[in-house]
């Protein structure tokens, strides 16, 4: 793998375009239902008997510059420009993540630890607590993936200015399942692609090649689902 030392943005824009090139293909061929039954080459015409030969190329290219994409990406991800734009992002979409979702985790606080606290209580200390996702670590000597139960155990001191009253720590305890933020997570990534210049014009390319990717695994499903059920006919 060559080993890039400068960030080079012609590299970059030509993996960019060819990876976008050809989804755009793959997504017109296969959705769109254009068949291609012959090629010009130096003004010869060549027909195509098989079309399974022409899909076949599709997806090798495909694969092919994604895999051009990513590598060039990951090589240059320590390069300093690059790395601030892409960490800047990310703890924007962090923070818009968190901001969705903490009314929701509030609630759950305020039910799962209604034993120790009054409920009245919890949410006057809660009001302006604002979770952070990222501090959710696995629960109950389980691994810490993303389907995983997790937990966030924080001890929280609001700012409440009330000379009359006095709020000591409060340790507040939310557990659920991690796979919980993903739609708010997927949703809020897609927001920020489309909308930050920056940051679309490094991640678009994987967003839109999400479609290829979903037809190739639909024609592979399709191609196993028609295969067992020729065997089931046999048999």
């Amino acid at each position: 793998m060559p080993n890039f030392t400068k960030f080079n943005k012609e590299i970059f824009l030509k993996r960019r375009r060819n990876l976008i090139g050809i989804t755009i293909i793959i997504t017109l061929y296969f959705l769109a239902g254009i068949e291609l039954n012959e090629i010009n080459i130096l003004g010869n015409k060549a027909s195509i008997e098989n079309p399974i030969v022409v899909s076949s190329i599709l997806w090798v290219f495909f694969y092919y510059f994604l895999y051009r994409y990513w590598i060039y990406l990951k090589s240059n991800g320590s390069n300093t420009k690059v790395n601030n734009e892409l960490k800047f992002y990310h703890i924007d979409i962090r923070i818009d993540v968190n901001k969705t979702v903490s009314p929701m985790l509030k609630k759950m606080a305020i039910k799962q630890n209604n034993e120790k606290y009054e409920k009245d209580y919890l949410i006057e200390v809660l009001e302006t607590r604002i979770f952070d996702i990222h501090q959710f670590t696995g629960s109950h000597n389980r691994k810490n993936t993303l389907l995983s139960k997790a937990e966030l155990s924080s001890l929280i001191k609001p700012d409440i200015s009330n000379e009359e009253e006095s709020y000591e720590g409060v340790q507040v305890t939310v557990r659920c399942y991690k796979a919980f933020f993903w739609p708010v997570y997927i949703y809020k990534t897609t927001k920020h692609i489309f909308i930050n210049q920056s940051l679309s014009e490094y991640y678009l390319p994987y967003l839109l090649s999400i479609i290829p990717v979903i037809i190739f695994i639909k024609a592979i499903i399709l191609f196993l689902y028609n295969y067992i059920s020729k065997l089931s006919c046999l048999t």
